[in-house]
């Protein structure tokens, strides 16, 4: 995904040093000998003005749906965002709440000929917590449904990697020091790791709460 520039760079005068000629191919225009990189899919969020321009909602349209439905199906679906520090990696994962905050953060953007941008990009969410407003949602309707035949459990697990060591961010603090988790390898069902809490939720609303109590707990 091209982020756009923030506005210390926007203030600085600086340039967007790459281009997306289609939604599969990124790039470099900043040197000589241009280099241009494949992916399955690629996202330009750099320019607001653009036709294709691709908001939080259209990673969810492209990404969260298929995932949700994998997961629906009963496939495991797995998530990462990888990239530099400053790149856009939380943003896209987690976003931010429609707030003053978030609306002062792109008011920098130039969005004159996509005032319709205005209202989407104000609802600054991430994947996670639209992928679990939807998942909730079909899970909800199928608890409700007298015909369906499966029993849908939910439950969150989270962890931190942090200089090499496991730690377990829903448990007590008290007990991350002394129950650390350890990794274990299987040849039939994979790895996992054994020791992590598992608590189960009934809503999205329970896997926020446990998610900022996650956050709380983190080193970094």
């Amino acid at each position: 995904r091209v982020r756009p520039l923030n506005s210390k760079e926007c203030k600085e005068k600086e340039v967007v040093s790459v281009h997306m000629p289609n939604k599969s191919t990124v790039m470099l225009a900043s040197h000589d000998d241009k280099k241009s990189f494949t992916f399955d899919h690629c996202f330009w969020s750099a320019t607001p003005k653009d036709d294709n321009f691709a908001t939080q909602q259209t990673l969810m349209d492209e990404i969260g749906k298929v995932m949700c439905s994998n997961l629906l199906q009963g496939y495991n679906s797995y998530l990462m965002s990888y990239g530099q520090s400053g790149s856009g990696k939380s943003f896209s994962i987690v976003g931010g709440p429609a707030s003053t905050k978030v609306k002062r953060a792109l008011s920098h953007l130039d969005l004159t000929g996509r005032e319709d941008l205005e209202d989407v990009m104000k609802d600054a969410r991430g994947l996670l917590p639209r992928m679990g407003e939807s998942l909730f949602s079909e899970i909800r309707e199928m608890r409700n449904n007298p015909e369906e035949k499966n029993t849908v459990m939910a439950s969150i697990s989270y962890l931190e990697l942090y200089n090499e060591q496991i730690f377990d961010l829903l448990s007590p603090a008290e007990d991350r020091v002394s129950k650390k988790p350890e990794i274990r390898s299987d040849p039939k069902i994979g790895c996992w790791v054994q020791g992590l809490r598992d608590v189960p939720v009934m809503d999205w609303q329970d896997v926020k709460g446990w998610l900022d109590y996650g956050v709380r707990s983190r080193a970094v």
